[in-house]
């Protein structure tokens, strides 16, 4: 039996000889992948094809072969992704879009712990209420912008020292979830500490993402709840973190806001909303709900989706959770503990 030895270079398109998959080994940084096996016919060789296709790139005409897109494993997709034409139409089109383009969106998707399956782009389609092209740009081109983002970012977020450092005073956090089980998280404006703009941005989005990672496979949206009690002008947010935050927020996580609580509103207040709500859509703006200091209304409308033997006590409710930032940290396996300067 003879043994042959093949090489796929996947940005360039190129396939060196031409043996039959028996075993293979796949560098995903790299972008190429090795294969032995007896000799075969390589023109007809159906198996490597079909490897190739596993890997999301091309066969061996030169010609891409799509992924096997899936459900994820426990996700229940409504009876209309599966039934309405339409809909049907539009996931599939999305699908060839993202694997008919030279880069390798499904690896470098996988870098950064980004799960590019159908669930993710049902997530881009109902944010945009499955318009046939949302504004500006499209589906595709929106979530291919995302997985280059988070890859350049970079993420997962595990400097320990830098989170460590941004979040002593418990500015933002997760914990607990909503009695439909959507992950609570918390923003308190004014226990802010750092004032660097960059580092605050990198502290929300691992935030975001922790309550993304505790979600079941069923939901989609968290619940924020922001204090802006003892907000000043000279403790306030910069502009600066403000519109890099709704940025973020619009082109690299929609679905993800199910409800917004801005408790403890003064004037301060209103002048940040006129910077952040600007560039919303009126869908992104009913999703906020904008309370005074009056702790009863406070109380009774986050009790509306929030247990209150799982609210804050800052919020009305009966939680004797007390965040530590160490216990709080060292409780998420994604994180290590990193030697890097915190700027």
């Amino acid at each position: 039996m003879s043994v042959w030895f093949s090489c796929v270079c996947v940005e360039d398109t190129i396939i060196d000889d031409d043996p039959p998959l028996y075993h293979h080994a796949y560098n995903a940084r790299d972008k190429f992948v090795i294969f032995t096996g007896p000799h075969g016919s390589p023109e007809d060789n159906e198996e490597v094809d079909h490897a190739l296709n596993n890997f999301g790139m091309h066969n061996r005409k030169g010609h891409r072969i799509e992924h096997d897109w899936q459900w994820p494993e426990g996700f229940i997709p409504r009876d209309d992704f599966l039934t309405d034409p339409r809909k049907v139409s539009m996931i599939e089109t999305f699908q060839h879009a993202i694997d008919d383009d030279d880069i390798d969106y499904h690896a470098l998707a996988a870098q950064s712990d980004f799960p590019l399956d159908k669930k993710t782009l049902i997530r881009y389609l109902e944010a945009y209420q499955w318009a046939d092209a949302p504004p500006g740009r499209g589906y595709a081109d929106r979530l291919k912008d995302t997985i280059q983002w988070r890859a350049n970012f970079p993420l997962p977020v595990t400097n320990y020292n830098l989170l460590r450092t941004e979040l002593a005073t418990g500015k933002n956090f997760t914990h607990g979830k909503s009695r439909d089980g959507r992950p609570i998280i918390y923003i308190f404006v004014a226990r802010e500490n750092t004032w660097h703009a960059d580092n605050n941005v990198t502290t929300l989005v691992y935030t975001l993402e922790r309550a993304i990672a505790s979600m079941d496979m069923n939901t989609l949206e968290t619940i924020v709840i922001i204090d802006c009690k003892d907000i000043t002008l000279s403790n306030a947010p910069s502009t600066t973190f403000l519109s890099l935050v709704v940025d973020i927020m619009g082109r690299h996580l929609p679905r993800r806001n199910g409800q917004i609580f801005v408790c403890n509103v003064s004037s301060m207040f209103y002048f940040i909303w006129n910077v952040i709500s600007a560039p919303l859509s009126e869908v992104a703006k009913s999703k906020v709900r904008i309370l005074t200091s009056d702790q009863d209304l406070i109380r009774n409308e986050i009790g509306k989706c929030v247990d209150l033997d799982e609210l804050l006590p800052e919020f009305g409710g009966n939680s004797k959770y007390q965040f530590d930032v160490d216990m709080y940290l060292q409780s998420d396996p994604r994180l290590c503990n990193s030697s890097s300067d915190v700027e």
